[in-house]
């Protein structure tokens, strides 16, 4: 944790001497940037937000207070990051992706531009979502799922491990994909996956 390698702004953020950081960038109280880390300009990091070690981050990009990325990330330009969101290690986040607050991303996640990760939302390891996909509120997504692009997930669903979700298939409301089912078209109470 913070030693002698770290120095303290004045805002009192913590930056590893290893970290690169872009012009305009604004460190809020209590940030620990790690060694490695690059963080494009424009950037905005609230308040005790944690940065991982070999972190990037891209221009104009937005983490909101008491986020946690972790190790070997990528955060895309213009991206948002709301507060108390939990990226784990090896996560790529695509450009202009919005996730926002009390989200857990684990790791090796891949979220591609222009997707919209609603709050509460629980995403496990090696998950790949395409772009342009929106993901409700408090959905759980397990392990080894791929969304394709235009893909709509309703609040309180879950998908089951390894399951494929087709362009613009939709998921609405507190319906359970199995793990391993191909979903194609739209999925409700009333339309349950076969």
């Amino acid at each position: 944790m913070p030693n002698s390698d770290y120095l303290r702004t004045q805002s009192g953020a913590l930056i590893h001497k290893n970290a690169k950081i872009g012009s305009g960038v604004q460190l809020e109280n209590g940030v620990v940037i790690d060694s490695g880390v690059v963080i494009g300009s424009g950037v905005l990091i609230g308040s005790r937000s944690r940065i991982g070690a070999g972190v990037v981050i891209g221009s104009d990009a937005r983490i909101e207070s008491d986020a946690r990325i972790g190790a070997g990330s990528c955060i895309g330009a213009g991206s948002r990051i709301r507060a108390g969101v939990v990226i784990g290690s090896e996560a790529r986040i695509g450009d202009g992706v919005r996730i926002e607050s009390g989200t857990r991303i684990e790791s090796g996640v891949r979220i591609k531009s222009g997707s919209w990760i609603e709050s509460g939302a629980t995403i496990e390891d090696d998950v790949l979502i395409e772009s342009d996909v929106l993901i409700e509120s408090g959905v759980r997504i397990e392990s080894g799922v791929r969304i394709k692009s235009g893909a709509v997930i309703g609040s309180g669903a879950v998908i089951g491990s390894r399951a494929r979700i087709g362009r613009r298939a939709t998921i609405e409301d507190d319906v359970l994909i199995k793990s391993g089912a191909v979903i194609e078209k739209t999925i409700n109470p009333q339309n349950p996956q076969e």
